[in-house]
């Protein structure tokens, strides 16, 4: 009888020894937020699975007319960190996302590049191609400060915000994204940095093909309605002519003014993006007889999107 028992309590402590252990919970991705797509993809590249990140503007939505809203506010609660890149509604409303989110840090993707002023419109046309020309576009009195500065730093107030738009300004993001990350979440440091390092060689990469299939066309113009896209032009030596103005369209004798100025250039298309109305870009491509091409600054697959929007820029302008 004492064997018998001796020999089922054996038993059973053997199957709780070959109970499985519970598996430790899993850590909670770092809540991230950002205000694009873009760099919401780029946070993404860097993180993995060890950040959720949000974009405030979501797709169809324009960072130029965004306006977050009570509900908006109330999902940055937790949020630990936040990745600002100067778009327009980000300077009015940064202090109500610091409130929101107290104990969220904020990583600013502008400290470690070369700002741009948001560009000539496409009456304000210079004879030559100045892709490193800072200043052009801005007020007498604004260029004036810039200027006062040295080395036409171009004060952030003033900056145009598509940063992410040339991949070679992507690659500093990145690694301010790394940073930023590695802040919060030092015991992952080595997966920040590989994965940082693995996604600057891609972006490395792209800058190439990129430079290489818009080398024959330096110099030359390009319209588009909203002006994303001088980051961009600025790295292949391209020069970007807006026909929105201080985020107005031209109406009436402005509009009939432009088609004239733009009939004198060397120009095939007019440039569009869904998160704009077309119909002034589509009444100059109709009197010009010229396309209308639609490339897209917000799209999620960034470093596909790029290639696209430049092999569209290269196809229109050949």
């Amino acid at each position: 009888m004492l064997r018998r028992q001796l020999a089922r309590c054996v038993l059973v402590l053997a199957a709780v020894l070959a109970w499985p252990a519970a598996a430790p919970a899993a850590e909670a991705p770092m809540q991230v937020y950002t205000s694009v797509i873009p760099v919401k993809t780029l946070v993404e590249a860097v993180g993995g699975d060890r950040v959720a990140v949000t974009a405030l503007v979501q797709p169809g939505q324009s960072p130029a007319t965004f306006d977050p809203g009570p509900r908006t506010l109330a999902s940055l609660e937790g949020t630990e960190v936040y990745f600002r890149v100067g778009v327009p509604f980000e300077r009015s409303w940064m202090a109500r996302l610091r409130a929101a989110a107290p104990r969220m840090s904020v990583a600013d993707l502008r400290d470690d590049v070369k700002l741009r002023a948001i560009g000539a419109h496409a009456h304000e046309h210079s004879d030559e191609a100045n892709a490193a020309d800072d200043l052009a576009g801005l007020s007498p009195d604004v260029a004036k400060v810039v200027d006062a500065m040295g080395e036409g730093r171009v004060p952030r107030e003033v900056a145009d915000p598509h940063l992410w738009t040339s991949p070679a300004n992507a690659v500093p993001m990145v690694k301010r994204i790394r940073d930023a990350l590695t802040r919060e979440d030092p015991a992952h440091r080595a997966e920040y940095e590989q994965r940082a390092a693995d996604y600057i060689e891609r972006l490395n990469a792209l800058d190439k093909r990129i430079a290489e299939r818009l080398a024959p066309l330096k110099g030359r113009r390009f319209v588009v309605f909203h002006p994303a896209w001088g980051y961009f032009a600025d790295r292949y030596g391209l020069v970007q002519l807006a026909i929105e103005a201080d985020g107005k369209s031209p109406g009436g004798s402005e509009l009939d003014k432009l088609i004239e100025e733009i009939r004198g250039l060397d120009v095939s298309a007019v440039f569009v993006q869904d998160q704009f109305s077309q119909r002034s870009a589509r009444t100059i491509a109709d009197a010009l007889g010229i396309k209308v091409v639609s490339i897209d600054p917000l799209a999620a697959d960034y470093i596909d999107n790029l290639d696209r929007v430049s092999q569209r820029i290269a196809e229109a302008l050949q």
